[in-house]
């Protein structure tokens, strides 16, 4: 593991050596934070939020705390999202909620927005997404029963439960503390072919119309497409949504309003809510068999960012239940510069065949997320991702190797004690800010303690000579230390000023030449 150049070693030199101290007294029994630092990771800072926890952290590279909020009136389930003013958009679930439920904190954790619709006709669930305009974005799900399966054209013998769930998306635009209205809705009940029923007016063929969903395409059981993501583009004003059980992403044109959307005209594409693009899967859209199924199961299909390597591209949190290991896939789009996608001839899948990048880990088994799961490309280049069962996030650079470590200490039971096992850290999703994200602006992120709790305690630290320079032939650094359980010896990582040298600590203190002291 290497550690980073201190950039003041006079004023940083005590603070670096007490975390450091306390990151590798258990160094043999680790079972949660920061297990690998390299410089090349991305500078920023890391948003942890776990499923179970009502805690949201802002960590710095060595997993220090340097802002955090809390609410306990909650139970969180999907991932935060912190906007570039400084609030902090997440959906909540409140005891017996069946419709939509969305709160937004200032920086300071005062809750400024707290919405649930009383709308009944549908849930929301999974993922949302917050808006330049401050709307948010949200996926939800509406009751569709036998009869209204039968009605559009739906082979009863697929059918597989007394009642569905289709996908839709809705846009919520805040009008008070407490208020809010739906601006934009769009159901995929829409956009249906089917060649089960030609009494019916979604009657066609299936392979001519891939910017359509197949009714009879698989089983149907309960959450039979169960959307787990969106996304927004803001270039081309367009909404990505990643179909779980359909193994495959859309993009729709988020340009139209909702009568458009419920069409197939209108809007700057003008093909209404029509599917523009879907990659995944081509089954789905009778362009290819199983060996042309590219996703299984998949999470968090999103664009990257402008500005940052691949731009445009959507990335993917590949979670690969159909092969038992997952990956991480990058998907360059063929999108034009006004945003348009070409309509691939019947028969023939959407391109590109491959992703232009993805990461897999060696041997693939070794990094496997059944459920959950997200990605981000970073700045730099790396890509970010988090195993969502275990809490564990990776950093890896283009190369695929791994820059940066973390298992998620925050559970059901609060921040785990190191060298206990973490219970539900699982989390949904991962997102790192960088270092001059506008919400960092005029506010001072000073890095606390970590999230994991260490069984020692450290006092009296001193430091001889008080300023120490790299000239000095010796530094002599004190401190009392206690802790609960035995310590076979520690050691204590100190920078001075080019990068990080450990040293054995001693009854009688730390010496920078590695010698006992004989005073």
């Amino acid at each position: 593991m290497r550690l980073p150049e201190s950039r003041d070693i006079v004023s940083l030199i005590v603070s670096i050596f007490i975390f450091s101290l306390g990151t590798t007294l258990l160094r043999a029994e680790q079972t949660v934070g920061l297990f690998e630092y390299d410089t090349s990771s991305s500078d920023g800072y890391t948003l942890i939020a776990s499923q179970n926890s009502s805690c949201v952290y802002l960590i710095d590279e060595f997993g220090r705390v340097v802002h955090s909020w809390d609410d306990t009136t909650y139970s969180f389930l999907a991932f935060p999202y912190l906007s570039p003013t400084g609030d902090l958009v997440r959906k909540v679930t409140a005891g017996g909620e069946i419709s939509a439920h969305l709160v937004k904190y200032d920086w300071d954790g005062n809750k400024i927005w707290d919405w649930m619709c009383t709308d009944t006709s549908f849930s929301q669930h999974h993922d949302i997404q917050p808006l330049p305009n401050g709307n948010v974005l949200m996926n939800v799900r509406q009751n569709f029963s036998q009869d209204d399966f039968i009605a559009l054209g739906g082979d009863i013998s697929t059918f597989g439960g007394e009642l569905l769930l289709a996908e839709g998306i809705i846009e919520v635009m805040p009008t008070g503390p407490t208020t809010g209205i739906i601006v934009w809705e769009w159901s995929i009940m829409d956009h249906l072919i089917q060649d089960f029923d030609p009494t019916k007016p979604n009657y066609g063929v299936v392979e001519d119309h891939p910017e359509l969903l197949d009714l009879n395409f698989g089983m149907k059981y309960d959450s039979w497409l169960h959307a787990n993501g969106v996304n927004y583009n803001t270039r081309f004003d367009q909404i990505a949504i990643s179909l779980r059980l359909a193994n495959e992403f859309w993009v729709i044109d988020h340009s139209t309003n909702t009568i458009q959307a419920s069409g197939h005209t209108g809007g700057t594409r003008g093909m209404g809510g029509d599917i523009l693009y879907r990659w995944g899967n081509p089954q789905s859209y009778r362009a290819g068999d199983s060996t042309d199924q590219q996703l299984s199961y998949q999470h968090n299909a999103h664009w990257a960012a402008e500005g940052y390597p691949g731009a445009g591209n959507i990335l993917v949190f590949n979670n690969g239940n159909l092969w038992d290991y997952s990956s991480v896939v990058e998907i360059e789009l063929p999108v034009d510069e006004f945003g348009d996608y070409p309509l691939p001839p019947p028969g023939i899948a959407h391109e590109p065949s491959s992703p232009i990048w993805s990461f897999t880990a060696d041997p693939p088994e070794s990094f496997f997320a059944p459920v959950r799961s997200g990605c981000q490309r970073l700045i730099n280049g790396n890509t970010i991702m988090v195993n969502g069962p275990d809490g564990l996030i990776r950093e890896v650079n283009p190369a695929g190797e791994v820059v940066w470590l973390y298992q998620n200490p925050d559970g059901r039971t609060g921040p785990t004690v190191q060298g206990e096992d973490p219970i539900a850290t699982l989390m949904f999703l991962v997102h790192r800010y960088p270092l001059d994200y506008p919400a960092f602006d005029g506010r001072t992120l000073l890095p606390g303690a970590t999230i994991e709790i260490y069984p020692i305690t450290l006092s009296g630290t001193t430091v001889f000579p008080p300023e120490p320079h790299e000239s000095d032939t010796q530094v002599v650094i004190r401190s009392t230390i206690t802790s609960d359980s035995g310590l076979a010896g520690t050691t204590a990582m100190v920078d001075f000023g080019t990068g990080y040298q450990a040293f054995p600590m001693f009854d009688d203190g730390l010496h920078m030449d590695g010698s006992a002291n004989d005073s």
